[in-house]
């Protein structure tokens, strides 16, 4: 159980974080993780911290000791897959999609990830059949993805 001395110290780092204090912020987490370095909401606020300053490993190092700690807050979860996002890694970010779902099936922002994810996924595909055939890929061009089609079936 935090003290009510740490309490007051993380009440005051969100304060100075929704002020965009970001370093104000940060020097009175650091204090408290010395002192506590698995206290959850620190971390948590810690990783809020380093996101809104684009430091996303650090992010992603903060909120993964969250979810460790407490693996069934998914809006920790949530965080650290928009984060996976961010960095371009995809598979981890289904995974804690998937894991936010499992807790909270009707968390709808995580299978609108999943979708985006799963699409972004499908236009790679294309894009990389489409160079093989020397075409040029447009997710959006109906005429092309019919040529595209046309030759799949002429090598297949």
């Amino acid at each position: 159980m935090p003290s009510s001395k740490a309490i007051k110290d993380i009440n005051k780092a969100a304060r100075l974080l929704d002020q965009s204090r970001f370093d104000d912020a940060s020097k009175i987490l650091d204090k408290v993780l010395k002192f506590d370095p698995q206290n959850f909401n620190a971390l948590n606020l810690l990783g809020q911290l380093h996101f809104k300053l684009g430091n996303l490993e650090q992010a992603k190092e903060c909120f993964q000791i969250s979810v460790n700690l407490n693996p069934s807050d998914t809006l920790i979860l949530y965080q650290l897959a928009l984060i996976h996002e961010k960095l371009e890694q995809p598979l981890p970010a289904l995974q804690c999609h998937q894991a936010v779902l499992r807790l909270k099936p009707d968390f709808l922002e995580s299978y609108q990830s999943i979708v985006r994810l799963l699409d972004a996924d499908r236009q790679i595909i294309n894009s990389i059949h489409c160079a093989k055939l020397g075409l040029s890929y447009h997710h959006n061009d109906v005429h092309l993805l019919g040529l595209y089609a046309m030759q799949v079936a002429k090598i297949g």
